[in-house]
């Protein structure tokens, strides 16, 4: 027959029988499970149980409750501190009564529970007494040294206190606090030798690390910490345990094994600083990396050693950035040196693609260097600036240049002809704070450190020093001025120029704007500064001489500008 058609046959004949099969199957597991059960629970007592349950009035178990109940009066009629044999006497033969009683009897429990209670103070009170003779005999042989003796007095009292406080006692007569202080006592005196062993070796330890015999303290100091970490876990009740006492310890430990690197970092930075005593700079900076690297793992490692210093490789970075900054700051101030050479022969192309160069040099190398100490940050303001006005140097040299005129008598001193433009004053400080604006009109309302500010800006852009005039050559300057060339009795500044020049060429050295001048060498930055030239606020007739004022050097006022003077070399 073909496995198909055996198959189906098979499959007919369960559909059959499938509902036999399956209610057979339930009849079977339900009888199990009701066999089951029958096994389990509480079972029926056989009859060779040793007592027999009686009922409540059972002559012989209500001789036993008057028995009892005798005893206890008898006890408490005696009151306290009377002999506790009768009580003890009725616990026993309470127990019996339970016990015979039909269902345990609840009321005969609860009498038990309070006889056994009564029994325990009882005890209680004979324990304490002799708790605390054993506690004092234990202190007197302590005192004595007799060790021994003190270890068997106070191990007899804790076992006592420990029973005492598990008995069912009031509360008033337990003493947690003592047995504690028991098992304190018995464990110091089995930590003792162990303590006596731990301060010995650290003993050793230190006279060996005064001696620098590092060896032998480290195996003294590992002595010492096994000691008191076997206090700290097998006596943690005594009062040598002490795990501040195992943290000093491992300290010093960790002190050992990084005391030779720490003596390397120390070697490290003496052999860096030697090699920037001699202008060595990249070897300095490589020495002082190496002892910053040292002086790092020394913390990562030894967390609680001495040594671990976190201010050590912040000064050894700024040592290896200073170390490793100087030989780039060196080769850009020979290169502003350079540049300020092309700026006064006004080679401003030239300059300008250098100035940008070295700026991108310079401020890069103090991204990646900013710590060191050596930066100049004259020089970053300097060249910052320049850079800013790359494209404009060639505009303003011009503008200063067609503008100045010799100092009389002075060859190497030129001073503008006007007081200074509004126009060339916004180029160079990018901002006008002139009340009586106009691009033909002198810059006013500045005050003597904007004024002294423009002529640093000017200084860097010509690559000559341009500075306010002196008195002196304020008066050379103003000598020889006629009453026709002031400009005075007005009531606001008038264009430069506006009346004819001196015999040296110079305009409005009388009138217009008074001008500030520089200050007296070694004069404190507080004292005010001068002003000459008089304004457009004094008479004509006022003008005829040489006004001379002072203001205070952070004061604006809208008659007050300035004018420049630019030093050349002799020959030039």
């Amino acid at each position: 027959m073909p496995y198909v058609q055996r198959k189906r046959r098979g499959y007919a004949v369960w559909l059959k029988v499938r509902w036999w099969v399956i209610g057979l199957g339930g009849i079977v597991v339900l009888g199990g499970g009701f066999w089951g059960l029958t096994q389990i629970g509480p079972r029926k007592w056989d009859g060779d149980a040793q007592i027999t349950v009686v009922r409540k009035d059972d002559p012989a178990l209500l001789a036993l409750q008057e028995e009892v109940e005798s005893l206890t009066e008898r006890y408490e009629a005696a009151g306290e501190g009377a002999d506790p044999e009768p009580l003890r006497e009725a616990v026993k033969l309470q127990q019996q009564v339970v016990a015979k009683s039909e269902g345990g009897g609840q009321s005969e429990i609860l009498r038990l529970l309070k006889l056994e209670r009564l029994v325990d103070a009882v005890q209680a009170r004979e324990l304490n007494a002799l708790i605390r003779d054993l506690d004092t005999t234990g202190r007197v042989a302590y005192d004595v040294k007799k060790l021994g003796e003190a270890d068997l007095a106070w191990t007899d009292a804790w076992e006592k206190q420990r029973a005492v406080n598990r008995s069912g006692a009031p509360a008033s007569l337990k003493n947690f606090r003592r047995e504690s202080a028991l098992e304190q006592k018995i464990q110091g005196l089995a930590a003792a030798p162990l303590a006596e062993e731990m301060q010995e070796a650290l003993a050793v330890a230190r006279r060996e690390v005064a001696a620098e015999n590092w060896a032998e303290a480290y195996s003294a100091f590992g002595a010492a910490r096994e000691a008191q970490q076997e206090i700290n876990t097998e006596f943690a009740r005594s009062r040598y345990a002490d795990r501040l006492k195992l943290d000093r310890i491992e300290r010093e430990l960790e002190s050992l094994d990084a005391a030779n690197l720490a003596a390397e970092v120390d070697e490290l930075e003496a052999s860096g600083d030697a090699a920037m005593a001699v202008e060595d700079y990249i070897g300095a900076a490589i020495i002082f990396e190496q002892a910053r690297q040292l002086q790092t793992q020394i913390n990562r490692d030894f967390t609680r050693s001495q040594f671990l210093s976190s201010a050590k490789v912040q000064s050894l970075e700024v040592k290896r950035q200073t170390a490793a900054s100087i030989p780039l700051i060196e080769e850009i101030k020979a290169e502003d040196r350079a540049i300020e050479g092309l700026l006064r022969q006004r080679q401003t192309v030239l300059a300008g693609e250098r100035i940008v160069a070295a700026e991108a040099r310079l401020r890069a190398g103090y991204e990646r260097l900013k710590r060191g100490e050596r930066w100049d940050p004259e020089l970053q303001l300097r060249l910052g600036y320049l850079a800013s006005q790359a494209e404009r140097l060639a505009e303003i040299q011009d503008a200063i240049y067609e503008r100045l005129r010799p100092l009389p008598g002075v060859e190497e001193l030129r001073v503008l002809r006007t007081e200074f433009p509004q126009a060339l004053y916004q180029q160079v400080m990018k901002t006008n704070p002139s009340r009586n604006q106009g691009r033909a009109f002198p810059v006013d309302s500045v005050n003597w450190f904007e004024a002294t500010n423009c002529c640093e800006r000017l200084s860097w852009i010509v690559g000559r020093e341009v500075r306010l005039p002196t008195s002196d050559e304020f008066r050379i300057a103003v000598a020889g001025t006629t009453v026709g060339e002031v400009v005075g009795d007005r009531t606001e500044s008038q264009v430069m120029a506006s009346a004819a020049p001196n015999a040296a060429g110079l305009f409005d050295l009388r009138g217009n704007l008074a001008e500030w001048l520089a200050a007296p060498a070694g004069q404190a930055g507080g004292v005010p500064a001068p002003i000459a030239g008089g304004s457009y606020l004094d008479s004509a007739a006022a003008l005829r001489s040489v006004i001379r004022n002072e203001m205070p050097r952070s004061d604006r006022a809208r008659h007050v500008g300035f004018r420049i003077v630019v030093e050349f070399d002799p020959v030039e």
